[in-house]
């Protein structure tokens, strides 16, 4: 029984998905014409219903199955075993993902809305270039170009010519669709959060951005020579502090992050960003005094 093999976690996207045991795919099933895979998908949600099998998702795109479980996705009637539905999926959700695009130079946002688009954009600039004499160097060029994987188009897009990759949230929609004077008309991920780190450090008097240990942003307060020593001197730069973390997550466009003051014997506080209004959760009791 497939019940018995062990589980994994498997890539599916997020829309609903049914996770079905016990039956098999016929070894042809990829190749079979139109009519004979929508009969064979009606069966298949006839065996669902008359077993009460309930659908799943997740809000991840992850799900655990076994090797010998079909996966299938109504939205789009993929069908598949579970052992090769993984790859196939995540490659074509990454392909066709939707991002808001900031562009880091200017503080504006490119009308583009994918990572292929956006490359292409940013491929045609890169060739133009090149003089058109140097034919060997352009043919070099779009040959080392047609070999970019996913990651090496994100690379270029982010790190050659400044743009930064952001998952779309309400409040970004809003600004592209401020900035561009058009509606945005794909979905918003509205619970998903870009979460940031960001950390006081006394020694250095600067507030560091950080993301997956990465530094993203950082503040510094060069009027700072020493941490405040009066209760009132430490209350107005905490106040200071505070806002200035808010203003760095709007920056990054972040919508939750983790306030480290550990600097002045301060428990952690989380500050989260849902539809412009702030609000702060503390991870125990102690509240700042502000």
């Amino acid at each position: 029984m497939s019940n018995d093999l062990e589980r994994f976690p498997i890539y599916v996207g997020q829309d609903e998905v049914y996770l079905i045991d016990g039956l098999e795919l016929d070894a042809e099933f990829d190749y079979i014409s139109p009519e004979e895979r929508l009969e064979a998908t009606v069966e298949l949600e006839n065996y669902i219903q008359e077993n009460a099998i309930q659908p799943t998702r997740s809000s991840e795109g992850y799900v655990e199955a076994n090797e010998d479980m079909i996966v299938y996705v109504p939205e789009t009637g993929e069908v598949a075993y579970a052992d090769g539905f993984d790859m196939s999926m995540k490659e074509k959700d990454d392909q066709n993902r939707k991002y808001v695009i900031l562009d880091k130079l200017s503080n504006g946002y490119s009308i583009h809305t994918d990572v292929e688009s956006m490359f292409k954009a940013c491929k045609v600039n890169a060739l133009s270039q090149i003089p058109k004499v140097d034919q060997d160097d352009l043919r070099y060029a779009r040959h080392e170009f047609e070999q970019y994987s996913l990651e090496d188009k994100i690379h270029f897009i982010e790190n050659v010519y400044d743009y930064q990759l952001v998952n779309p949230t309400p409040q970004n929609v809003r600004e592209w669709e401020k900035f561009h004077g058009e509606k945005w008309t794909y979905d918003i991920k509205e619970k998903e959060f870009n979460e940031v780190e960001i950390t006081y450090l006394k020694d250095t008097h600067c507030l560091m951005v950080t993301k997956s240990d990465e530094l993203v942003n950082v503040k510094f307060y060069n009027g700072i020579t020493e941490v405040p020593q009066t209760k009132e001197e430490e209350q107005r730069f905490l106040k200071v502090l505070e806002k200035d973390a808010e203003t760095m997550m709007k920056v990054n466009h972040s919508n939750k992050a983790t306030l480290d003051l550990q600097a002045f014997g301060k428990e952690n506080q989380v500050l989260t960003i849902d539809k412009e209004k702030y609000s702060r959760d503390k991870n125990n009791s102690n509240e700042l005094e502000m």
